[in-house]
């Protein structure tokens, strides 16, 4: 008979390259709607180091609704999961991380009160617990300028407590990310379809905030991701009964299906088709109930890339820990290499390329917070930009204020791989540049989320001038 066909759907760490680190010794917070204590974290030792509900409803594991908690469950153990359930093959990339999770949402409803009491206590216990990585894959309020927003404000001190926040951009084509994915120093995560090229992005969040700030930063894989049957639903004992099914012998098929077709959700007396047509009927529901295992599903949207970027954060912790998120974020950035047939607008920087994010932080020396590339800023008159590239021989800045004659602002290398230009301050008004890098390779500034539409499908980054002084 034909044989039932499962869906394929790599393991993570297959389909991202990633390098033998699993995120050791490094603590993920993860603040979604709702959590229940999977076995890919809780086996064959618990790496959940607390839980807390942000929303004051003084939920626990146990006292959660089925509903509310599916989210947080399958993004916490798309981050870290260690695979228990599956003898290893759907782990996390982090699949050693520690967690802490955090709920934030109420009837599967995420309010700014309850984000924002999240980041509060994130940032008192950070220490505690060791959170090295936040993960948001749940959004609330709307986009406005950080400096008005409490959720954002937060985002923004918890990196600059040394906290790495990735979120998922949101799934609203059209839209622009929500708090805190529209925070400046927050990594913003949008999607694409890695194993369906004829698709390329993802139908996430994207565009220039109102603080005119580019997001997302980076894109991930967003379709297809191996996430877990939540335990004890209805839809893990379909899952079961729908897996007895396809695992049957062919010559017992008919008496498997007699038995568990309607617990698998078959139509009545199937068992009494012939071979061919239960084979057709069974893999039309396997592929509509998105099984891939008897205790995994696939998922899709940016709420799983988020995690995927997360992962890699702790990895790159794990082999560095001296980095600080400024340093994380600029190399993610650096390793990213955008699509060549998708706009620019919708994917940021590019692709996570979880190999060479990690690799660099392997040669990374700089741990960041001073001594990385930052934004253009006055000093003396000058305007002075600052770039990082551990590989380049000459960079040089130019510019709407130089003509886009690089030769006339050269960097000087002031400190290993850290490229300095100094230019005069020019008049009030807002400047396009780029830096370009060993005379051949045209960079938009990494450490600046101000951007604009290139003539090359690409993007400009923005400085602006107020009387002589940087905007």
């Amino acid at each position: 008979m034909p044989r039932i066909g499962h869906l394929t759907v790599p393991p993570t760490p297959l389909r991202e390259r990633a390098l033998r680190y699993t995120g050791r010794g490094v603590t993920i917070a993860m603040l979604d709607a709702g959590f229940s204590a999977h076995p890919d974290l809780t086996q064959p030792t618990s790496r959940i180091l607390a839980y807390y509900d942000a929303t004051g409803e003084g939920d626990t594991f146990e006292a959660s609704t089925v509903e509310a908690r599916w989210h947080g469950t399958q993004t916490s153990v798309v981050a870290a999961g260690n695979g228990w359930l599956s003898g290893g093959t759907y782990a996390g990339i982090a699949c050693d991380a520690s967690v802490v999770l955090v709920k934030v949402g109420r009837d599967n409803d995420v309010a700014e009160a309850h984000m924002a009491e999240a980041f509060r206590w994130v940032l008192a216990h950070r220490e505690t617990y060791g959170i090295r990585v936040v993960n948001v894959s749940v959004t609330t309020g709307d986009d406005r300028p950080y400096e008005q927003d409490e959720v954002d404000r937060l985002a923004e001190e918890a990196v600059r407590q040394g906290i790495v926040v990735v979120a998922a951009a949101g799934n609203l084509l059209g839209r622009v990310p929500f708090p805190p994915s529209n925070a400046p120093s927050v990594i913003t995560v949008g999607g694409y379809y890695d194993l369906d090229p004829s698709r390329p992005l993802y139908d996430a969040c994207a565009g220039l905030t109102a603080d005119q700030l580019l997001k997302p930063e980076l894109i991930a894989p967003s379709a297809g991701i191996a996430a877990p049957i939540l335990l004890g639903t209805p839809q893990e004992a379909a899952a079961q009964a729908l897996m007895d099914i396809v695992e049957a012998p062919p010559d017992i098929l008919a008496q498997v299906v007699a038995a568990r077709g309607s617990a698998a959700g078959l139509p009545e007396g199937l068992e009494f088709a012939g071979s061919d047509e239960i084979a057709r009927v069974v893999s039309e529901e396997f592929a509509a109930s998105k099984c891939i295992a008897r205790y995994y599903q696939h998922a899709e949207g940016t709420s799983f890339s988020a995690p995927i970027v997360a992962s890699v954060v702790a990895q790159m912790l794990e082999v560095s820990p001296h980095l600080q998120p400024d340093g994380i974020r600029q190399l993610l950035i650096g390793s990213a290499d955008r699509l060549a047939n998708a706009p620019w607008l919708r994917q940021g920087y590019g692709v996570l390329d979880a190999r060479r994010a990690v690799e660099f932080a392997g040669r990374e020396q700089h741990p960041g917070h001073g001594t990385r590339g930052r934004p253009p800023a006055i000093d003396n008159e000058s305007l002075v930009f600052v770039y990082h590239d551990d590989e380049a021989f000459s960079v040089e800045v130019a510019g709407d204020f130089n003509d886009w004659r690089g030769s006339r602002a050269p960097c000087t290398q002031e400190a290993p791989s850290m490229w300095v230009a100094r230019v005069p301050a020019p008049a009030a008004g807002t400047y396009a540049y780029k830096f370009l890098v060993d005379g051949t390779r045209w960079v938009d500034d990494p450490a600046n989320g101000h951007k604009a539409p290139d003539p090359y499908g690409g993007t400009h980054s923005l400085v602006s001038m107020r009387g002589g002084e940087d905007g």
